[in-house]
C-alpha cells in the first residue's frame, strides 16, 4: 500500500510484475530493520520524549506481528505494537527523514496530517485497521524517522480511513489492469528502487510524453563484474559473503560476493551445490562454457515471476505484423554500425572502400522499407557478405598475413581473426542471453532468428547491433595493438582457437569494452555497452506491453 501511495506504476512492478532490485535505500532500511530487531532483544532502557530511538521504545511487548482481515482484504506485518493505557498503537520504524511539519501532505484530493509522508501514514493506518478487526482498540500509530531521529504520532482520522479503503481498493485493482504509465519528471524517481526498472523518463521521451532529455536515473554500470574461471580442474565455493576459488594444488582466491553480477565457466570446473544454489538465489547466472568458447548452457534461478510478459512474447513475437518492424530496427541498426566501423577504421579510405560504404548505406534502407522476411534475411547475408570482405581494410597491413581476414567461417574458425570473432560472439550471447533473462524474457523464443531447438533465439536478435559495435571492435584493438599475437593461439578439433593466455588477454579487453561508457544517441547520458544491452531489452518489454511505439536500438555516428 505504501508503494501504491508513492507510485501506482512501482507497485505495478512490484506486486504485479513481481519485480524487485534492492538500491542503498533499500539495503540499509533492512539493516536496520535487522539491527533494531537484536538491540530490542536486549535493550531495558525505556524513553519516552520525542528524540526517543525505536530501540529504546517498550515494544518488546508484541513485536514482528503478522494479522489478516477477509472484511479488508488484506495481510499485514507489524514491526512491532506498543500498549499504551489498554489501547494497542502499530509502530513503524523509516530509514527516511521526516517532511517538513508545514508541508500539506496530500494523496489524490485528500488532505492527511501534516509530519509525516502520506504513504507512510497510508501504512501505519492499514496496520491499525488490522488491530481493530483483530478486536483491539486503536485509534492512533507511531511512526519514526531514523534519519531525523523524529517520532510522529498520526492520529487515524476518518478521512485517513477513507483514504485507506480507497488505496486498498485501487491497489487490488492494479492486478486486472495494464501498468499506468511513469510520473513525468518527478524528484520521486531519484530515490526510487525500481528507477532503472521503471526508466521513467526514457519512456516518456519514447512515448513523446516530455521533450525533456532524461535525467541520469539509470546508472552508468551495473554493479559488479563477471567472474572468468579457466584453471581446469578448479573449484568455486562459497563461504558466508565470499566465493572461493580453490586450485587443484590447493591456491585459493577470494571474491566478496557484492562485486560479483555473473560467473562464467570454461572447461573442467566444478561448483559446489551450495554456491550453486547461492549465486541462483540471488539472481546470478551461471554459463558453462567449453574450452574453445562455445556456450553450453546456463543456470539461473527461477527469475522473474512475471509470467504475462513471457505470454505476450509468446503470442506477439508469432505475429508477423508485429515482429517484422522489431526485426527491421535491428537489422538497420546493425548495418549501420558496421559501416561506421569501417568508415572510422579502414586504413586506406578508397574508391573501393566508397562503394562499399554506399552499399551498406543503401541495404540499411532497404532493410528499413521492407516488407518481407525472407527479403529482411537476404540484404542481412549481402550486407553480411561485404562487410566481412571490407573488414580485412581495417587490420594493418604489418601484422598479415597472420592476422588476415579472408572471409567468415566457424565451426571451426579455421584462422585466428575468425576465432578472435567466434569466441567473442559467445561471449556476447552469454551476456544478451543474461539481459533478456533478467527483464523477464524467454531467451530461447525471438521475433526474427528461426527457433531451432537449442538456439537462443531472442538472445541471438538483441546481439546483432552489438556485434560490430562490440566483438569487432574488440578484434580491430587487440589485433592492431599486438594485444593478440600470433602465440595466444593453438590448432585443434580442426581450428584455430584462442589458448589459455590469450583467453585471459580477451577476457580483459571484452570487459573494458562492455564497461566502457559512451554517450546514448537517443538519451544523451553515459552509459556502458554492458547496460545498454539491459536498457534494450527493457524497452523491448515496455513495447509488448504497448507502453511505447517501438524499439530504439544502439547506432554510433
Amino acid at each position: 500500500m505504501n508503494e501504491y501511495v508513492y507510485c501506482p506504476r512501482l507497485h505495478h512492478l512490484m506486486f504485479v510484475q513481481h519485480l524487485f532490485s534492492p538500491s542503498a535505500d533499500t539495503v540499509e532500511g533492512s539493516s536496520q530493520h535487522q539491527r533494531a530487531a537484536k538491540r530490542r532483544k536486549t535493550s531495558k532502557k525505556i524513553n519516552t520524549d520525542n528524540e526517543t530511538t525505536p530501540d529504546e521504545l517498550p515494544w518488546n511487548e508484541v513485536r514482528e506481528l503478522e494479522l489478516s482481515s477477509a472484511k479488508l482484504s488484506i495481510i499485514g506485518r507489524l514491526d512491532a505494537v506498543r500498549s499504551d493505557n489498554g489501547e494497542w498503537l502499530p509502530v513503524e520504524a523509516k530509514h527516511g527523514n521526516v517532511p517538513d511539519s508545514n508541508r500539506p501532505v496530500t494523496w489524490e484530493e485528500y488532505e492527511l496530517p501534516k509530519g509525516a509522508w502520506a504513504g507512510d501514514q497510508v501504512q501505519l493506518c492499514a496496520q491499525g485497521l488490522l488491530l481493530r478487526d483483530a478486536g483491539f482498540d486503536c485509534t492512533r500509530g507511531l511512526l519514526y524517522y531514523r534519519e531525523t531521529r523524529k517520532k510522529v504520532e498520526i492520529p487515524f482520522t476518518p478521512v485517513l480511513i477513507d483514504v485507506v479503503h480507497k488505496v486498498i481498493a485501487k491497489a487490488q485493482e492494479a492486478f486486472s489492469q495494464p501498468m499506468p504509465p511513469p510520473l513525468v519528471d518527478s524528484p520521486k524517481c531519484l530515490r526510487c528502487s525500481l528507477n532503472h526498472i521503471c526508466m521513467p523518463d526514457e519512456c516518456n521521451l519514447l512515448r513523446h510524453a516530455t521533450e525533456k532529455p532524461p535525467r541520469r536515473i539509470v546508472p552508468g554500470r551495473p554493479d559488479g563484474g563477471v567472474v572468468y574461471l579457466t584453471t581446469q580442474g578448479a573449484t568455486l565455493r562459497i563461504k558466508q559473503k565470499i566465493l572461493v576459488i580453490e586450485s587443484s594444488e590447493g591456491d585459493t582466491e577470494h571474491l566478496p560476493l557484492k562485486d560479483v553480477a555473473d560467473v562464467a565457466i570454461f572447461g573442467n570446473i566444478q561448483v559446489t551445490t551450495q554456491c550453486l544454489n547461492r549465486l541462483m538465489r540471488d539472481g546470478r547466472s551461471i554459463s558453462y562454457h567449453s574450452l574453445t568458447g562455445s556456450l553450453n548452457g546456463i543456470a539461473h534461478g527461477l527469475g522473474t515471476l512475471n509470467v504475462e510478459l513471457r505470454h505476450r512474447q509468446f503470442v506477439r513475437f508469432a505475429e508477423p505484423n508485429f515482429a517484422l518492424p522489431l526485426a527491421r530496427e535491428l537489422i538497420k541498426a546493425k548495418l549501420i554500425n558496421q559501416r561506421t566501423l569501417l568508415r572510422r577504421n579502414a586504413e586506406r579510405h578508397d574508391d573501393k572502400l566508397n562503394l562499399v560504404l554506399n552499399e551498406l548505406q543503401d541495404l540499411a534502407n532497404a532493410a528499413s522499407q521492407t516488407k518481407d522476411k525472407d527479403v529482411l534475411l537476404g540484404l542481412e547475408g549481402r550486407a553480411a557478405r561485404i562487410y566481412f570482405s571490407a573488414l580485412n581494410s581495417c587490420l594493418r597491413e604489418q601484422f598479415k598475413p597472420a592476422f588476415s581476414l579472408e572471409g567468415r567461417n566457424r565451426r571451426p574458425p579455421l584462422d585466428p581473426v575468425n576465432a578472435l570473432l567466434s569466441f567473442g560472439y559467445s561471449l556476447l550471447l552469454r551476456d544478451a542471453w543474461s539481459a533478456v533473462a533478467r527483464v523477464g524474457f524467454d531467451p530461447m523464443y525471438g521475433f526474427y532468428h528461426a527457433l531451432r531447438p537449442g538456439r537462443p533465439a531472442l538472445a541471438l536478435d538483441l546481439m546483432e547491433p552489438f556485434r560490430p559495435l562490440i566483438v569487432d571492435s574488440i578484434l580491430l584493438r587487440v589485433v592492431n595493438s599486438r594485444e593478440i599475437q600470433e602465440n595466444h593461439f593453438i590448432p585443434a578439433y580442426g581450428g584455430i582457437y584462442l589458448n589459455d593466455s590469450g583467453r585471459k588477454v580477451y577476457f580483459a579487453a571484452y570487459e573494458r569494452r562492455l564497461n566502457e561508457l559512451i554517450t546514448h544517441p537517443i538519451f544523451g547520458y553515459r552509459i556502458s555497452y554492458r547496460r545498454v544491452l539491459e536498457v534494450e531489452a527493457r524497452i523491448l518489454a515496455r513495447v509488448l506491453e504497448d507502453e511505447l511505439p517501438g524499439i530504439a536500438p544502439l547506432t554510433t555516428r
